[in-house]
Formats: structure tokens, C-alpha cells, sequence
């Protein structure tokens, strides 16, 4: 008898439990109510016009807002690159780590500048022209990415 008693205690205790499916962390996943890693971009922008003269470059500008969309507070980076870039002494790279912690459900904006020029470049011959920049955001628990971003500049030789 007690035996029977453990077995229904037993069911009773499984009958109550209850599965949430995990949310994706690609993409922004998920909403406001996501237990693990979630952010999104928001409101991303880029400087429209980048000028290269005499092998300097003006700074390519990117601003925007990091939204947590998770229940716990998180930390985040974003990785910025160009995934086709024409000439390598002309494209967007730069790593942006900000010492913010973000709470649940806060937004906080960022500002990113950075040359698309390195130190000692020589040549910009397929420079001119529409460039795609790349954002991706990070998770700095784990470097689970949470949003892709594409935006395109202009770049102009003289």
C-alpha cells in the first residue's frame, strides 16, 4: 500500500511540472519574457559619406540603441566588419564593448566611430564607392549572436 502511495505522490509531483521551450538566441529572439541571452539593434544608422584624401579617411560613424529583451540583466558587444569588402585598406572594422549593463527591458544608445583606413595603406584603387557595414551583436556571457545589421555608406577618393 504505501508503495502505491510513493507511485501516486510521484505522478502528482510530474502532472505539475510544466516545459517552456527555450528561445532562439539568433536573431534577437524571443521577447520580454526570455530567461536567457536577448538583444536586439535598434535604430541603426551610419554615416552616409566617408572621404579618403592624402590616405586619411574620415571617421564612418554608427549610432544606434541596444534593447535587452531579456528577463535578466546582460551585457553586450558588437562586432563591426564589412562582409565583401573591394579593397582591405578601405573597409569598416572596429569592436565595440560598452561597460554598460543592461536591465530588463532598458535601452541604452551607442556611438561607434571608427577609419576605414589602416595605418600605412598605400593603395585605394576599388575604394570609391557603396560600401555594406556589418553589425553584429553580441552576448558577452557566452558570444551568442542576438541581431545582424547591414547598412550601406558611400565612399568618396580625392
Amino acid at each position: 500500500m504505501r508503495c502505491s502511495r510513493v507511485v501516486a505522490a510521484f505522478a502528482v509531483a510530474l502532472s505539475s511540472l510544466v516545459l517552456v521551450p527555450a528561445a532562439a538566441n539568433a536573431g534577437g529572439g524571443g521577447g520580454g519574457t526570455v530567461a536567457g541571452p536577448c538583444g536586439r539593434l535598434s535604430g541603426v544608422t551610419a554615416s552616409p559619406t566617408v572621404t579618403i584624401s592624402k590616405g586619411v579617411a574620415t571617421p564612418l560613424s554608427l549610432k544606434g540603441s541596444i534593447v535587452n529583451c531579456s528577463i535578466y540583466q546582460q551585457r553586450y558587444w558588437i562586432n563591426v566588419d564589412e562582409p565583401t569588402p573591394v579593397n582591405p585598406n578601405c573597409s569598416a572594422k572596429a569592436l565595440y564593448f560598452p561597460n554598460s549593463i543592461w536591465s530588463s527591458g532598458s535601452s541604452q544608445s551607442f556611438s561607434v566611430s571608427t577609419s576605414i583606413v589602416p595605418a600605412g595603406a598605400t593603395s585605394f584603387a576599388g575604394c570609391a564607392g557603396t560600401h555594406t557595414v556589418r553589425l553584429t551583436l553580441k552576448d558577452r556571457s557566452f558570444g551568442y549572436v542576438q541581431q545582424v545589421v547591414t547598412l550601406t555608406y558611400t565612399v568618396v577618393v580625392k
